[in-house]
């Protein structure tokens, strides 16, 4: 009867049959005035309904106010989210807002140049970062101006040293002027025709030709002369029934190979 029944729920049944309750009262107590009330004598299954109905609408009750104070929270935090979605916002605008009024843009192709400029910077060494970073202050060069003042700085670092401008590959293309007739220049130190000292054949073994133009060239060996001058030979010659007609009678078929027209030989079985 009592069974998940706290002591909230006993006084509420006491009041309800007309008990009274004491601070003092313990759970026991509680039990003891229901038990002895003139409702329970007469209808001890209409108390332990009241009992449990006590103890259903508690239960409904927190689980309400549970759910409400996840509501609260919830709301609470989405408050929170919106105010720092604000707030970065206002950074990333004020942050825009600087920068295009440092860097003086105030075009789409300015923006364009200031990108690539930035690419550009990122490629560059820590030496040469810091020295465009002191040339440009406040302000910033655009990608053919960053071109320039890197090639002037690498210039002046490498002396004599020949290196590759940085604005070669941005500003004009190495190859495009050049006529189609165009050949590289040779240095006079190189030779031009390359002769072989040693002129030593194979053959005759003579150091004043080479093997391709000896006369022994493709003339016979002495090893191999009894070959050619053989006069007995044994030969061989094949025979056949059928004349000559007959293998010249050849049947052709016209057929396609790839959507094109071709004569092909049917195969006689000879």
């Amino acid at each position: 009867m009592y069974r998940n029944a706290l002591k909230e729920d006993i006084i509420r049944v006491v009041e309800d049959l007309d008990g009274t309750v004491e601070s003092t009262d313990t759970i026991a107590k509680l039990k003891i005035k229901i038990e002895k009330s003139s409702t329970f004598e007469s209808d001890p299954d209409f108390v332990k309904t009241l009992i449990q109905n006590c103890i259903d609408e508690r239960v409904s009750r927190n689980e309400r106010d549970l759910e409400k104070q996840k509501i609260e929270l919830a709301k609470l935090q989405l408050a929170q989210l919106e105010k720092e979605i604000e707030l970065q916002t206002a950074k990333n605008e004020a942050l825009s807002l600087n920068l295009q009024q440092l860097k003086k843009v105030n075009s789409f192709e300015s923006l364009c140049d200031l990108l690539i400029s930035d690419k550009l910077f990122e490629t560059l060494n820590k030496e040469t970062a810091t020295h465009i970073g002191i040339r440009e202050a406040e302000d910033w060069f655009r990608p053919i101006d960053l071109a320039k003042e890197c090639d002037i700085y690498i210039s002046s670092r490498s002396g004599s040293r020949k290196e590759i401008p940085i604005a070669c590959g941005y500003t004009q293309d190495p190859f495009k002027n050049r006529p189609r007739n165009y050949k590289p220049e040779i240095k006079e130190n190189y030779p031009q025709n390359l002769e072989r000292q040693n002129k030593n054949c194979y053959i005759c073994g003579d150091s004043s030709h080479y093997a391709r133009d000896c006369e022994k060239r493709f003339k016979l060996k002495e090893s191999n002369s009894h070959i050619h001058n053989r006069k007995n030979a044994n030969t061989l010659k094949v025979e056949s029934e059928k004349q000559n007609d007959e293998f010249a009678q050849l049947q052709y078929v016209n057929i396609f190979v790839e959507n094109q027209p071709v004569t092909a030989l049917i195969d006689s079985g000879c």
